[in-house]
């Protein structure tokens, strides 16, 4: 049997710790890869300027019975066009504690059932589901 590569799910980031909690919650610690600059926000260009970096708690989806929350170090970096700006991280919409891979789950989880059932299974309060929801709502159909 082949082990799975918990950093597939991550690109640019190495899963560096682990620990599993009596609430069945999976805690993850990544890091940034040395070998890949830390890219703008705005304009997408490498920026290896690193102002700072602050630790992020991140919820992903679900891995098999257990919740997975990341522990993930966001830098600030100062790009020479856009000045100081947070880095962009392709899987984790700007500002979000929400993977994009969570968000596209829930958001296919809320076309099935409602919106107490879907908080009730993972676990995420009712406004961020409702307001999910909402945003889902408006892609689709418009405002």
């Amino acid at each position: 049997m082949h082990p799975i590569d918990l950093a597939a799910f991550w690109p640019g980031y190495d899963v560096v710790a682990g620990s599993h909690s009596a609430e069945n919650t999976l805690t993850l610690t990544l890091e940034p890869r040395a070998s890949e600059p830390p890219c703008c926000d705005r304009c997408h260009q490498p920026s290896p300027l690193v102002h700072d970096r602050r630790i992020r708690l991140i919820r992903d989806r679900d891995l098999l019975d257990l919740r997975v929350q990341l522990h993930l170090p966001v830098r600030r970096v100062d790009c020479l066009t856009c000045g100081r700006v947070t880095e962009h991280i392709p899987w984790l919409a700007p500002a979000s504690r929400l993977t994009r891979r969570l968000c596209a789950w829930i958001e296919s989880l809320l076309q099935l059932l409602p919106i107490s059932h879907v908080s009730r299974l993972t676990g995420l309060h009712w406004h961020t589901l409702k307001a999910l929801d909402k945003r889902r709502l408006q892609a689709a159909f418009g405002t």
